[in-house]
């Protein structure tokens, strides 16, 4: 977040001046920075400080609310689990999660009129999820998540335009048999696809019970 020249801070990305003197006054000089908001953010959802975060992610609290200074947050504090390795060889970014069961919001800073594909990785190892819906701002229509099994993620891409330098997604249980939202995390990117985070080590394994997830793309 760059500071303008009253001294507000605003979230969009802006150049920045850098001022250093001599203390007598005898020298002086600035510099303009440019801030740039990277191409690609890879969040990974974690219990605190006690669950690892996967290679090349950011790794995120439920606790960890929104501030212009960090540039990404919960709006307010969500739930965070671990539910383990399972034996199973599953991956630091798949086992630990965030949910809640009142709507909740994840923000990040964004380049205001730029388009972003944001991939959302929503389930959970251990419970049933169902009626989850899930809405990214300048997205278009909030989508609908019916019924997920325990071990079945869905991975969704959606291309948002951001409006106002801060992109929102929004967490909504709808009712349903199973309470709660649940979301291990999210891929924000501009440029080439990193692909899809791998539900285990074990690649061989992906589609065994309770280790599948299901891909699709959202407009």
């Amino acid at each position: 977040p760059a500071s303008t020249d009253d001294g507000v801070s605003s979230n969009i990305p802006a150049g920045s001046t850098i001022s250093a003197g001599e203390v007598t006054g005898l020298s002086y000089g600035e510099v303009e920075q440019d801030y740039q908001v990277a191409a690609l953010r890879r969040f990974d959802f974690n219990r605190g400080t006690l669950s690892p975060t996967a290679s090349g992610a950011i790794g995120v609290a439920g606790n960890n609310l929104w501030s212009p200074i960090t540039g990404y947050g919960w709006t307010a504090v969500a739930g965070d689990t671990d539910r383990g390795s399972g034996g199973g060889g599953f991956t630091d970014f798949r086992r630990d999660l965030h949910l809640g069961v009142a709507s909740n919001t994840f923000s990040f800073e964004v380049e205001t009129g730029i388009s972003y594909f944001v991939r959302v990785y929503v389930g959970d190892y251990s419970l049933t999820r169902d009626q989850i819906e899930v809405s990214v701002e300048g997205g278009g229509t909030p989508y609908l998540i019916d019924t997920l099994a325990p071990g079945v993620f869905d991975v969704r891409i959606t291309t948002a335009i951001a409006v106002d330098g801060i992109m929102d997604i929004t967490f909504t249980d709808l009712g349903g048999t199973a309470l709660g939202w649940s979301v291990a995390g999210i891929d924000v990117f501009t440029g080439t696809d990193p692909g899809v985070f791998t539900l285990r080590t074990d690649s061989t394994a992906e589609n065994v019970a309770g280790g599948t997830f299901s891909l699709t793309s959202s407009d």
